[in-house]
């Protein structure tokens, strides 16, 4: 999906509070024209919603591995919100 990413840096500098913002052009299939920007969906993924609180090397590693010690259905909605399905099931 196209999106845009975003993050802030605190007073050391340090990255944090990644965020991903998706737009649903599935939603558009089959459409004769093009369809007004309301009528697409967008969706935010915060990567502090899985763990992942700053975004240094360490902190990257910190949160993946607090996702691989988390449930499957956890993982399986990172993966999707990662390619922008907004944490929706992959396997419906």
């Amino acid at each position: 999906m196209p999106s845009v990413q975003s993050f802030q840096l605190d007073a050391d500098l340090i990255p944090h509070s990644l965020e991903i913002i998706s737009m649903d052009i599935t939603a558009t299939y089959g459409s004769s024209g093009v369809p007004d920007i309301e009528d697409v969906p967008f969706y935010t993924m915060k990567y502090a919603d899985f763990g992942i609180d700053d975004i240094t090397p360490q902190g990257i590693v910190d949160g993946y591995h607090r996702l691989e010690q988390s449930s499957w259905e956890n993982q399986e909605k990172f993966l999707a919100a990662k390619i922008g399905y907004s944490g929706k099931s992959l396997i419906e």
